[in-house]
C-alpha cells in the first residue's frame, strides 16, 4: 500500500464510522444472529486500498463499535474474524468484479469465516452447545450469502467512478 495521504486517512474514517453505524445501529443483533451490510465497507476499503484498507476498516470498526454499543464484554476473537473478511475481500476483491470470484468469496466469507469461525466464538464466551449454535445459523448464511453477492455484484459497477472522484 502507498502512503496514505490525508485524504485517504478522511475517507478510511468515514469508512470505519458508516462500519460502526451499520455494524451496531443499522443491523439485526441478537446473541447469536446479526444481520447487517458491514461487508460494503471492508469492500470498499478492500476495493480502493487492497488487504491494509480492508484490515483497517474492519478491525477498527469493530473494535469502536464494540466500545461505543457493547453486547457484552469485548472479545477480540469477534475482531479477528472481521481481520479475516478485511483480508479476504483486500486479497480476491481488490479491483475485482469478476462473478465467480465474488461469489467465491462470499462463500468463504459467510460460510467459513462467519458461520464457523464466529459461532466457534459464540460458543466459546456463551458455552452453548456449537452445534445446535452452528444449525440455527445456517439459515442466517445463506441469506447473507445471497445479500452479499448481489450487494457487491451492484455497488462494483459504481466502484471505479467512485475511486476516480475520491482521487481527484
Amino acid at each position: 500500500m502507498k502512503k496514505l495521504t490525508t485524504k485517504d486517512i478522511v475517507l478510511m474514517s468515514l469508512l470505519i464510522g458508516l462500519n460502526v453505524v451499520l455494524s451496531r445501529i443499522l443491523s439485526i443483533n441478537t446473541w447469536s444472529i446479526k444481520i447487517g451490510f458491514t461487508f460494503l465497507t471492508i469492500y470498499i476499503a478492500a476495493y480502493i486500498y487492497g488487504v491494509t484498507g480492508g484490515v483497517i476498516v474492519a478491525a477498527v470498526g469493530d473494535i469502536i463499535g464494540s466500545l461505543l454499543f457493547p453486547t457484552g464484554p469485548y472479545f477480540p476473537g469477534f475482531t479477528l474474524t472481521s481481520i479475516l473478511t478485511g483480508l479476504l475481500f483486500g486479497l480476491l476483491l481488490k479491483r475485482n468484479n469478476d462473478t465467480k470470484i465474488i461469489i467465491l468469496t462470499s462463500i468463504i466469507n459467510e460460510f467459513i469465516i462467519n458461520l464457523l469461525i464466529n459461532t466457534f466464538w459464540i460458543h466459546y464466551v456463551s458455552n452453548a452447545s456449537y452445534v445446535v449454535l452452528l444449525s440455527t445459523r445456517v439459515f442466517q448464511a445463506i441469506i447473507k450469502c445471497i445479500v452479499e453477492i448481489i450487494s457487491i455484484k451492484a455497488l462494483v459497477k459504481f466502484m471505479p467512478s467512485f475511486e476516480r472522484r475520491i482521487k481527484e
